[in-house]
Order: C-alpha cells, then structure tokens, then sequence
C-alpha cells in the first residue's frame, strides 16, 4: 500500500499568476517542488482563515495552513531563489514552528511576531494551552527576547496572539510596504 502523500495548501495572490483559472490549490508536496511559479514572494501562514482572508498582492504566493509540518517546505527547492515571509500566532507554539522552517530556509523572515504588535493587541490575548518550552537556535535576537518572554510566562501566564485577531488591513498595509 502505498502511504498518504504530504499536501500543501496555496494561494496565487496574483490574479495574473492564476494555474489555468486557479488561484486556491492543494497539491502533492512533490509536485509543487516541480511547478514553476512566477512569484517573487512567498507568505507562509499558520493558519487557514488567515491564508484564505488574504488580499490579491503582485507576484506573491501564499502557503498556508501546515502548522508544525511546515518542515515539508524543505522539498521546495524553488523557495530559496525567492522572498519568503512568515507569519504565525505570537505564541511559543508560532516561534517553534518559524524556528522550523528557518532549518531549511535560514533567510526567512518573520511578519507581525513581535514585541510591538502583541503589546498592540493586548485585548485579544488568550492562553495557549501546550506551551512549547525547548530552545530554539534559529531566532533573532527581538524574536527570542519576546520568545523567552513568553516561555517564561514573564509578561503574563501562557500568553497567546492568534494571528487572525490581528486586523487583516494592518497586516496588509505591512505587506504592501514590504
């Protein structure tokens, strides 16, 4: 029997840049290796409703939805020939998973992780229930500050910015400046 193949959640953000008409595709993670896509830029997203709430933006492409299997990303070979941006929950479980890609894509940059927007949107905190405790090598240095923060439950206990209670017109106007 032969085992589920990985799949992979995108969207073409670039109206112009549609696959046959499509603009939402799941795909085998080793087809995707093979496509050829005229993006400039990449947007992997933690989560679902964020990946499918996001505005048309030129030459981009969004990943989303993978959670911790984000490590399958490795396989796209063609990612590391273009601008890639991540963005996941402020929580310690969001770090854990950036650290993740950053083991096959070490140039990759975080988006809307840090100190100032989760002070920004204290009323939307939450508690993250299984907090990710370990070390992580591949941050930066404002990121693993505000990571030991939250690990350490400093600013307050298991705290947790889901990135769909950030407003999408600031995310989008970060974007479209970047």
């Amino acid at each position: 029997l032969a085992t589920k193949p990985a799949l992979v959640r995108f969207r073409v953000l670039d109206p112009d840049l549609a696959i046959h008409g499509l603009t939402d595709l799941t795909v085998r993670i080793d087809e995707m290796a093979r496509l050829d896509l005229a993006v400039e830029r990449v947007l992997i997203v933690e989560n679902e409703i964020t990946g499918l709430a996001l505005p048309n933006m030129t030459r981009t492409v969004a990943i989303f939805g993978l959670g911790y299997a984000v490590g399958i990303l490795r396989e796209l070979e063609w990612l590391r020939d273009r601008e890639v941006l991540y963005w996941g929950d402020i929580d310690t479980n969001g770090f854990a998973m950036l650290d993740r890609v950053r083991a096959s894509l070490p140039d990759v940059r975080s988006l809307l992780m840090d100190r100032g927007t989760l002070m920004r949107h204290q009323v939307h905190w939450s508690t993250e229930l299984t907090p990710y405790v370990g070390a992580l090598d591949r941050l930066t240095p404002a990121e693993a500050s505000l990571y030991d923060d939250l690990r350490f439950d400093r600013l307050s206990q298991a705290i947790r910015l889901e990135q769909e209670r950030i407003p999408l017109r600031e995310a989008a106007a970060i974007l479209a400046h970047r």
